[in-house]
C-alpha cells in the first residue's frame, strides 16, 4: 500500500499592518522523524535537496558559541542562529544581520504513526515599508517556507502543494 505525502497548512496566516507576520505551514512527511530531523539539521547538505540554495557555510559564532548557518542564494547570503535544539521534535533558528527583515523559523515535528508532521511558524518583521509591500502583495510571505517544504518532499520522492496550517509558539 503506497502512502501519499502531503503539505497541510491548517490554521492561520496574521499580518500586522505595521511590520510583524505570522505565518505556520505543517507537512506531513511519508519518513520517521528521526531521518526529517536529520535532513533538516544536517545545513551543509542544504544544497544537495534545495535548488535555490548555492552554498551553505556552517560556524560558531565566536561571541554566542552558537552554531550559526550562511545560505548563499541569487538573493545573496543570508545567517540564522539555532537558537534551541531539542531532537528529534524541535528547531529555532533566528536571523542575524540583516537590516530589511528579521525573525525566527520554528521547526516541530510531531510523529504521525509511520509519518512525521513538520510546522514551520515563521515569527517575523519586515523593517522596510516598500519590501513589506513586496513581501506581502508581489512574493507572499509564505514563498520561502512553501519552497522549503516542497523541496523536503522531493527530497524523499514525494510532489506536494503546501496549504495552510497552525502556528507553533516560540
Amino acid at each position: 500500500m503506497e502512502r501519499k505525502f502531503q503539505i497541510h497548512i491548517v490554521g492561520s496566516k496574521m499580518i500586522n499592518r505595521l511590520k510583524q507576520q505570522l505565518d505556520a505551514i505543517a507537512a506531513s512527511a511519508y519518513k520517521d522523524r528521526f531521518v526529517v530531523f536529520t535532513t533538516i539539521t544536517e545545513f551543509a547538505s542544504a544544497p544537495t535537496w534545495q535548488p535555490g540554495i548555492k552554498s551553505v557555510s556552517v560556524f560558531k559564532d565566536p561571541t554566542t558559541g552558537r552554531t550559526r548557518v550562511t545560505q548563499e542564494s541569487s538573493m545573496g547570503p543570508m545567517t540564522m542562529e539555532v537558537d534551541q535544539v531539542i531532537p528529534p521534535k524541535r528547531l529555532v533558528m533566528r536571523m542575524v544581520g540583516e537590516d530589511q527583515f528579521g525573525g525566527t523559523w520554528v521547526y516541530t515535528l510531531d510523529p504521525q504513526g509511520n509519518e512525521t508532521l513538520v510546522t514551520i511558524t515563521e515569527h517575523g518583521e519586515v523593517y522596510n515599508p516598500v519590501f513589506r509591500f513586496i513581501s506581502n502583495y508581489v512574493m507572499g510571505h509564505t514563498r520561502t517556507i512553501d519552497a522549503y517544504l516542497v523541496n523536503l518532499a522531493k527530497k524523499f520522492g514525494r510532489d506536494v502543494v503546501p496549504v495552510d496550517a497552525a502556528p507553533v509558539a516560540p
